[in-house]
């Protein structure tokens, strides 16, 4: 106890020097925190739009993928089928269907685009946020016949408006053309702006343009839970047997990559603000060496051994990590925490991402308490582990 009072009472000899040292710590824990909010807050909302966009599980025919980069919709599978077979599931779930196919979209000769479209029925509003973008004109009526939902990117490029007729283009099941008239009701507007490039039609609609009556090339199902998305997956195999291709959220695309790079991002993160705090407490005990080395030889003429010089230097380090990281976890909790709240715009970066990921503009980071104490005890850690060498150094 005593050497551990000497330790505390050495801390404040040299105020400057103490002063740096705990401003790096506080700056390390600090960001640390921050980063790992932010990245957490990151992972959530790919997590959530990804769930939206694909749902927690998504049931396809087994050659969907190859022929989705082509939007071939002769990949499909049986609406009504799989909707039976699906309400012998025991987990409790919500489900969709989704008819996605590639377009040439015109409201004159002189002006042709093309469009991602997407066929749905109204079950779908519940897990997309279609309906909350539409800023002019109304949503479908699923009770009408050739109505259509048109992105603002497609608007601007046609030169659109409310009540238009667009002619959407394409190719049916069996590669034959097929082109239809719809009435434009409404315009929306995703934050990914590549999203924008497409429209939305309904379930029926799409099955008499591409002529895949009662199929759909997507078959969308929403676990009530996370807990419940793994079993839900396993009990959905089983049930379909190998006849389809049934994946998780997680596993599709995109969002696979992110959702396995995110964690290691976090760490990297974590890594390089505790190399950055551990050198400068090394670099500073280093410092403490040459200028206390008469004080240690009295010490040493007087009795004390190198065992408790040892104890106090490192004691030393102790202090200074628990000062530094309860002041940075203060600092970085805070700083997250208003974040949280606040959110931070990401503006037109999202311009880049793929047209497959929804993202909203704006982050809001994740404060958990988890995060605090672990950027806390990896302070201590870190500075104990930084003293460690100079003080068996001066020791000896």
């Amino acid at each position: 106890m005593k050497l551990l009072k000497i330790s505390l009472r050495n801390i404040f000899r040299n105020k400057k020097r103490t002063f740096l040292t705990l401003s790096v710590i506080v700056a390390g824990i600090g960001f640390s925190i921050i980063g790992l909010g932010w990245f957490g807050g990151i992972l959530s909302n790919i997590t959530q739009e990804a769930v939206n966009s694909t749902g927690h599980v998504r049931i396809t025919s087994s050659d969907y993928e190859l022929k989705s980069k082509s939007l071939d919709v002769s990949s499909n599978i049986p609406f009504e089928e799989i909707k039976q077979t699906l309400s012998k599931l025991k987990i409790s779930h919500e489900e969709t269907g989704v008819v996605k196919f590639g377009a040439l979209l015109f409201e004159n000769d002189d002006i042709q685009k093309n469009g991602l479209g997407y066929g749905i029925e109204p079950s779908f509003t519940k897990f997309s946020e279609l309906k909350e973008s539409i800023y002019e004109g109304n949503f479908l009526n699923f009770n009408n016949k050739d109505e259509i939902l048109i992105g603002e990117k497609l608007k601007k490029q046609l030169n659109l408006k409310l009540g238009s007729s667009v002619t959407i283009l394409t190719k049916t099941a069996d590669s034959s053309i097929s082109a239809h008239n719809y009435k434009v009701v409404g315009f929306f507007k995703f934050d990914n702006g590549k999203l924008n490039q497409s429209f939305y039609i309904t379930l029926k609609d799409s099955w008499y343009l591409l002529d895949i009556e009662g199929f759909v090339t997507e078959y969308r199902v929403y676990a009530s839970s996370k807990k419940e998305v793994a079993p839900l997956t396993l009990e959905i195999n089983s049930l379909l047997g190998k006849n389809y291709d049934v994946k998780r959220w997680d596993k599709i695309g995109f969002s696979a990559t992110i959702v396995s790079l995110i964690p290691t991002v976090q760490k990297i993160v974590i890594l390089i603000f505790g190399i950055l705090s551990g050198v400068t407490i090394a670099n500073t005990m280093i410092m403490v060496i040459y200028e206390r080395k008469r004080e240690i030889g009295v010490m040493k003429a007087m009795g004390v051994s190198e065992k408790e010089i040892f104890f106090i230097l490192s004691g030393e380090g102790l202090f200074l990590g628990i000062i530094g990281s309860f002041f940075g976890i203060i600092s970085g909790g805070l700083i997250l925490f208003i974040l949280s709240k606040t959110g931070v715009s990401l503006g037109k970066a999202l311009e880049g991402m793929p047209s497959g990921v929804s993202l909203k503009s704006i982050i809001y980071p994740e404060f958990n308490i988890l995060y605090l104490v672990s950027a806390f005890c990896a302070g201590i850690i870190i500075a104990l582990l930084a003293t460690f060498l100079p003080a068996l150094k001066i020791s000896k």
